[in-house]
C-alpha cells in the first residue's frame, strides 16, 4: 500500500471527478484541511456533516484504505503512521505527562467552546473553531490573579 504525508492538504487526495470538488468544498467548510484532520474524524462525525451522504463516506473510506488509513484514527495511530516517535525517557515522563494533561485540558475546552459557537451562535464549523482558538489563546495568556 502506498503511504501519504498526512500533514498535506486534503486536496492532495484524488476523490475522483464525480465527487472531488464537492467533497473538497464540504471539507473546507467543516474545517477539515489536512489528511490528518480527515482521518481523525470518526465515521459518526462525518455522518452529521451536512451534504455528505453515506455513499460519499464509503467512497472516502475506500480511498483512505488505499493509503492504509481509515476514519477515526487516534493521534497516536496517526503519529505512528507518520513515523513520529514519542518514546519518552524515565526522567522526562512525569513532566511530559503533566504537560500532556494540561494540553488535553485546553484541547477539551477548545472543543467545547467551538461546539457552543457552532450550535448556539450558528457559526460555520471553521469559524467556530477559529473563534474558539482565539479565546483559548487569550485565556492561556491571561495573568493568574490568585
Amino acid at each position: 500500500m502506498e503511504k501519504i504525508d498526512i500533514s498535506k492538504s486534503i486536496k492532495s487526495i484524488d476523490f475522483g471527478k464525480q465527487y472531488g470538488v464537492r467533497v473538497q468544498r464540504i471539507f473546507q467548510t467543516n474545517g477539515i484541511f489536512t489528511v490528518r484532520d480527515l482521518c481523525s474524524q470518526s465515521k459518526q462525525e462525518l455522518r452529521h456533516t451536512r451534504y455528505l451522504s453515506k455513499k460519499s463516506i464509503s467512497m472516502i473510506e475506500k480511498i483512505l484504505g488505499k493509503y492504509a488509513l481509515r476514519l477515526g484514527m487516534t493521534n497516536n495511530e496517526l503519529d505512528e503512521y507518520a513515523g513520529i516517535d514519542f518514546q519518552r525517557t524515565e526522567t522526562h515522563s512525569n513532566i511530559s505527562t503533566q504537560q500532556d494533561t494540561e494540553a488535553d485540558m485546553w484541547e477539551k475546552r477548545r472543543y467545547e467552546i467551538a461546539k457552543e459557537f457552532f450550535v448556539h451562535q450558528h457559526l460555520s464549523a471553521y469559524n467556530a473553531v477559529t473563534e474558539a482558538d482565539s479565546l483559548i489563546k487569550y485565556l492561556k495568556n491571561m495573568p493568574n490573579t490568585n
